[in-house]
């Protein structure tokens, strides 16, 4: 059994899903791994814009602190066998779309959460395991409640995919009951501020030794990508508006 764990990050700017998928066992060596270096440094957990914002237990941690910590967690994700998935959309550029394009298209989450799942489901898990399926387990400390499981089934009941039948359940979870979701925290804050201009040209060294450390698999709707498949959105009929944009 495969297990995606994913989780949201964004601002005015940028939205990302994100996240990491891998073996049960891979999963459970992990968790093994991880659980008890947050207690070390006196947290409860890995939380990235709290402790990129030094807030909450973070709060007065020195840079050298925070380093060590980070170093710590990334180690236990790369020396593993997983691969990590995202999509990211650019605010600017989806804002300006007509709204008919924006209402097939979806909300940026919608959108990046969508691309996520069809990236697993017809890239990743070839590479991993062809003959499994794939849960996935989300962040329920989100604004869109139940959102995530509705599109989940959505696709899983799409006749007209192919890969529908790698899907397997879906559901929201608390860090607390599932340690990866922290795993899926940390990715996902990286990749949305690897997508920030003043990032491209120095990423941070989180980033570096993730992307380094793991394969990866993500792709960004900015600009030219909408302008690529604006036509074939407005073009397809409403019941192939869902297919329409998964390539």
């Amino acid at each position: 059994m495969l297990w995606y764990y994913c989780d949201e990050s964004y601002d005015d700017g940028v939205y990302t899903v994100a996240g990491l998928i891998a073996e049960t066992s891979e999963w459970e060596a992990f968790e093994k791994r991880w659980h008890h270096i947050p207690k070390q440094f006196g947290v409860s957990r890995f939380h990235a814009s709290h402790l990129n914002a030094k807030e909450h237990e973070f709060q007065g941690w020195d840079p050298g602190r925070s380093k060590r910590f980070t170093i710590k967690l990334i180690k236990r994700i790369v020396e593993r066998r997983m691969h990590l998935v995202s999509c990211s959309v650019m605010r600017k550029p989806y804002d300006k779309l007509p709204p008919l394009a924006k209402e097939r298209l979806g909300t940026p989450y919608e959108l990046c959460f969508k691309h996520c799942i069809t990236l697993v489901a017809e890239q990743t898990i070839p590479r991993l395991n062809p003959n499994k399926q794939f849960s996935v387990i989300y962040d329920h400390d989100t604004e869109l409640g139940s959102k995530p499981s509705d599109l989940f089934m959505l696709m899983k009941n799409d006749s007209n995919w192919p890969h529908r039948y790698k899907l397997r359940e879906c559901a929201a979870g608390r860090w607390q009951d599932h340690i990866p979701l922290q795993a899926a925290d940390a990715v996902a804050y990286d990749t949305f501020k690897l997508l920030h201009t003043e990032s491209w040209k120095r990423k941070r060294i989180s980033s570096q030794n993730i992307l380094k450390g793991i394969e990866h698999i993500g792709v960004c709707f900015d600009k030219h990508v909408f302008q690529q498949i604006l036509p074939r959105v407005l073009a397809a009929g409403e019941e192939q508006s869902f297919a329409s944009i998964r390539r």
